[in-house]
């Protein structure tokens, strides 16, 4: 039935009442309705021409979106006056989804602004939108329309490259793309783009910009989830010593600066110089920021992990407790940062033996991951394989390997075959089977994760070790 059609919205529902004025007369709606265009009926009904000019812009904007559905954190890019906003809500013309608090633009609505082309000026509009975040990791939006907006951006990085006279623009909108293939898990790709930003960056700009120290930590980031630490390292390094010319000894980003030094060095297995830098980020992060804002809590999740490797397992406890307090108070209960205080408690728990409170928590990391992630992410096949391993420490070898297969299998798929987490993959899923009496099996597995980690990772990485010892 039309009625179906229109779906239970409110602004269809005034629409159909003003159409049909007495239910009685909806039989006949079919054919009053073929008597002219459908768009000609709704175009009388809209009345356009009460809006103001930039209500229908806002409305134009909307109806270019992938769906009709638009995040409120991607309304925010366009940086639409909240006046107009309000009164575009308060006349219907939108309405606000109260659970993801964000803007729906009924499908008619949406049909009716596309009846004719936008102005150069609304696509002008629409096109800075689009290019001027990138789709961050944490940002409530679903992988679906992640991916439309990737293909928004990429069609406006395509006349960028044709038609863009300024440098700086395209800079940005290189590392926009290069944010949002990050956050769908396909790190070659960002790295492409994180390059061309830089590229232009290190032609433009003095040695010791801001901005440069930027592009060398997004690049530096990129190459560390893609396995190459050495590389990311270096980068790294170049982004601090910039951070520490230019910046204050208590601004947040130089503590985000030796944040990122110390992941890095604990990546190479260099745990006791991971703390000393992680230790100064935190530091500054407790002195100038709020108890309970987001990065405190990064910087004590990534403190309790490299206490973790030290072998501290009750002070690693501590800071990954503080953390993850933090993120279940501030953040939404399937943000994927939440997700990360959820694996981390859990391998504290495991590190101390308490497989049982492990596997609690990396079901509870694993829910979040299916729900959010793509399904190829290679943070949802990290999820798998800790939920696999920590079956395996209780002794059920069976459903140990039933999650680190999926692991395993987005693993081979989406990562290069010399990335450490492939051979940690390898090398979890050998001692499985060599707890399943397939000894032969295991040997394969084992082995293909030592000729991994000898050929990613520094001689003197503890895996390496641990690999021999496997």
């Amino acid at each position: 039935t039309l009625a179906d059609w229109m779906e239970r919205n409110i602004f269809a529902i005034r629409l159909l009442a003003a159409v049909v004025g007495d239910p009685a007369e909806l039989p006949r709606m079919a054919e009053v309705l073929e008597e002219g265009s459908l768009m000609d009926h709704i175009g009388q009904l809209m009345n356009f021409s009460g809006l103001t000019d930039v209500q229908r812009e806002i409305l134009r904007c909307m109806s270019l979106m992938p769906s009709s559905e638009t995040p409120a954190e991607v309304v925010k890019w366009f940086a639409f006056p909240s006046a107009e906003l309000d009164t575009l809500l308060k006349k219907g013309w939108l309405n606000r989804n109260g659970n993801a608090d964000s803007l729906i633009l009924h499908d008619l609505v949406r049909e009716y602004c596309n009846q004719e082309d936008p102005s150069p000026y609304v696509l002008e509009t629409f096109l800075k939108g689009v290019l001027g975040k990138g789709v961050n990791q944490g940002v409530d939006i679903s992988a679906t329309f992640k991916g439309k907006i990737l293909e928004l951006q990429l069609q406006a990085i395509a006349l960028m490259e044709e038609f863009c006279d300024s440098p700086e623009d395209l800079a940005q909108a290189y590392t926009n793309v290069g944010k949002t293939y990050g956050t769908l898990g396909d790190h070659a790709k960002a790295l492409e783009y994180h390059l061309k930003d830089l590229t232009i960056c290190e032609k433009m700009l003095p040695s010791d910009h801001l901005d440069l120290a930027v592009s060398y930590c997004n690049v530096g980031m990129t190459y560390g989830a893609l396995g190459d630490h050495v590389k990311a390292l270096n980068y790294q390094l170049k982004d601090l010593a910039i951070c520490e010319k230019a910046l204050s000894d208590d601004d947040p980003n130089l503590a985000t600066a030796y944040n990122n030094v110390g992941m890095t060095y604990g990546a190479l297995g260099e745990y006791v110089k991971a703390l000393e830098y992680q230790l100064k980020g935190l530091a500054i992060c407790e002195k100038v920021l709020l108890s309970d804002h987001p990065d405190v809590a990064v910087s004590y999740s990534n403190v309790g992990m490299t206490y973790v490797a030290l072998g501290n397992y009750e002070k690693a406890l501590e800071y990954q407790r503080k953390g993850l307090a933090i993120r279940e108070k501030v953040l939404p209960i399937d943000h994927p940062d939440l997700a990360v205080s959820y694996n981390n408690m859990g391998k504290t728990y495991g590190a101390l033996g308490d497989h049982i409170k492990a596997l609690e928590y990396m079901l509870k990391d694993l829910v979040i991951s299916e729900r959010v992630l793509p399904s190829n992410h290679p943070n949802l096949a990290t999820s798998y394989n800790n939920v696999g391993t920590t079956y395996s420490a209780l002794g059920d070898h069976a459903k140990a390997l039933e999650y680190q297969l999926k692991g395993l299998a987005i693993r081979e798929k989406v990562l290069a075959p010399n990335h450490p987490a492939l051979a940690t993959s390898y090398n979890d899923m050998g001692m499985t089977y060599d707890a399943l009496g397939n000894h032969a099996k295991a040997l394969e597995y084992l082995f293909k994760g030592l000729a991994i980690r000898e050929r990613a990772l520094p001689s003197y990485h503890p895996d390496i070790a641990r690999s021999f010892a496997n």
